[in-house]
C-alpha cells in the first residue's frame, strides 16, 4: 500500500514538473527603469505563456520604439511567435503599444487587439504610472484573447471534414442530376422526326476541291530575368497593433 501511495505521489510531482518545464515565463526588458527588481521578477513569473509556444515580452523605453527596434531588442526571428508590450515615457506621459509577430499576428484579430489595448484596467493603470499592475493586466488579457482565438480555430478545423463531405455530396448530386437531364433531353430530341426530308428531294455533288495555304506566324517574346540578387526568406511578419 505504501508503495502505491509513493508511486502516485511520484507521478503527480513528475507531471507538475513537466507542466512547469513546458511553460514559458514572460521576458521583461526594463530599459527605462520603470520597474523595481522585485516587480520585474514577479511580472516575468506571472505569465504562464505556454499557448502554442507564443512568447510574451514587456519592454520599457524612454521614447516610442519603431518596429525594427522592437524586433532587434527582443530578438524576434522568422520562427518567433510573439506578443510584445512596449511602455514608454514621453514628455512626462506614459504610453503603451502592442506588437504581434508571425503566427501570433495572424491569430489575434484587430478587434481582439483593440479589446486588449482599450481594457479599462490596463489603460487606467499604465496611464497613471502603475506600470507593474498595468503590464500584468495586459499579459492576462492578451493570454485570454489568444486562447479564445485558438479555441475558435480548433472548432473551425474540426468542422472542415464535415463541410467537405457536404460539399462533395451537393456537387455530386448537381452533377448527377445534370447528366440525367442531359440524357433525357438528348433522347427526347431524337424521338422527333426530320422536319423536311432533305435527302429525298435534294442532293449535293462535289465537282471541285482545292487547298489554300494562307501562311503561319510565329511570335517570340523575350522575358527579362532579374538575377541581381536581393530577396531571401527569413523575414518577420507583423508589427504594431496600436498605441495608446
Amino acid at each position: 500500500m505504501k508503495k502505491i501511495v509513493f508511486f502516485a505521489i511520484f507521478v503527480f510531482l513528475l507531471a507538475m514538473l513537466t507542466v512547469t518545464a513546458s511553460a514559458h515565463s514572460a521576458t521583461v526588458y526594463d530599459d527605462a527603469d520603470l520597474l523595481t527588481a522585485e516587480e520585474e521578477e514577479k511580472l516575468s513569473a506571472a505569465c504562464n505563456c505556454s499557448t502554442e509556444g507564443v512568447r510574451f515580452y514587456v519592454v520599457t523605453a524612454h521614447a516610442q520604439m519603431t518596429n525594427s527596434a522592437v524586433i532587434g531588442r527582443c530578438g524576434i526571428g522568422e520562427d518567433t511567435d510573439a506578443i510584445v508590450l512596449v511602455i514608454d515615457q514621453t514628455n512626462g506621459k506614459y504610453y503603451y503599444e502592442m506588437f504581434t509577430y508571425n503566427r501570433a499576428d495572424q491569430w489575434l484579430s484587430d478587434s481582439q487587439a483593440d479589446r486588449i489595448l482599450d481594457d479599462d484596467d490596463v489603460y487606467s493603470s499604465i496611464k497613471s504610472g502603475e506600470i507593474y499592475q498595468g503590464a500584468g493586466l495586459f499579459l492576462q488579457e492578451a493570454q485570454n484573447e489568444l486562447e479564445q482565438s485558438l479555441e475558435a480555430e480548433r472548432k473551425r478545423e474540426a468542422r472542415e471534414p464535415l463541410m467537405i463531405v457536404i460539399t462533395a455530396l451537393v456537387v455530386g448530386a448537381l452533377a448527377g442530376g445534370g447528366a440525367v437531364l442531359g440524357v433525357f433531353l438528348y433522347y427526347r430530341k431524337k424521338q422527333h422526326g426530320e422536319s423536311y426530308p432533305l435527302d429525298r428531294y435534294a442532293s449535293l455533288q462535289l465537282t471541285e476541291s482545292y487547298d489554300r495555304f494562307v501562311g503561319s506566324y510565329v511570335t517570340r517574346v523575350r522575358v527579362q530575368s532579374n538575377n541581381g540578387g536581393g530577396g531571401g526568406g527569413g523575414r518577420v511578419s507583423g508589427g504594431s497593433r496600436g498605441r495608446r
